[in-house]
């Protein structure tokens, strides 16, 4: 009996040994954590738990982003692409892929709720960026926009270069192209709202609210 003991605890110890051995193992995932403000947590696909972010934490395909009151963080890509969030705000990074030697990325981002801030300056050959809510599909390849997204509509703000924007149902037809200091808002069922352009104050607050830490 005290060897079939010995023998189940040896079993448990090698078999958990190897499985956290695998686990610190998994490499470095597209994202890292490089700036956090008050409470941020990040959810792993298919866990409930909600573990605290820290600086140099790895964000991984399918991880939850998620920020509390006054709070906010920001996460650099491989390919040096930022993205901030700010208080209040949930994103999942649904799709990453980046190939230094092609110069070629592809990356999908949702913004579940709040308000996030893209820094994309780096230009690619091969390049496509997408955020997407429960509202809006929004593509470029490198620009300095603004997204903030609730459950009545999504607003786009770009602050540098340019942008697509469209529904995110496929039986909306109709997308906007926004440039430099334009915005356009858009809602369940309906097209982008026609572009309009970005006030002094409307700047400060996207910038601000949204800042590049």
């Amino acid at each position: 009996m005290r060897k079939f003991v010995k023998g189940l605890l040896l079993f448990f110890f090698l078999f958990f040994g190897c499985l956290n051995q695998d686990l610190s193992a998994a490499g470095e995932g597209p994202g890292r954590i490089t700036v956090v403000r008050g409470e941020v947590g990040i959810r792993r696909p298919g866990a409930e738990k909600i573990l605290p972010v820290r600086v140099g934490d790895m964000v991984y395909v399918g991880d939850i982003l998620q920020s509390g009151r006054e709070s906010g963080a920001q996460m650099v890509l491989t390919d040096d692409s930022v993205v901030n969030i700010s208080s209040l705000t949930s994103i999942r990074l649904n799709q990453y892929a980046f190939d230094a030697g092609e110069s070629r990325r592809t990356a999908v981002v949702k913004v579940i709720e709040g308000m996030a801030r893209f820094i994309i300056h780096k230009q690619q050959k091969k390049a496509s960026f997408t955020v997407e809510t429960s509202h809006a599909v929004v593509s470029f390849s490198y620009a300095d926009l603004v997204i903030q997204a609730s459950t009545d509509e999504t607003a786009v703000a770009v602050l540098d270069r340019g942008v697509s924007v469209k529904n995110s149902s496929l039986l909306v037809v109709g997308q906007v192209r926004l440039g430099d200091n334009e915005m356009t808002v858009v809602r369940a069922k309906t097209p982008p709202s026609i572009p309009s352009v970005l006030t002094s104050q409307q700047r400060r607050i996207y910038s601000k609210d949204a800042k590049h830490f």
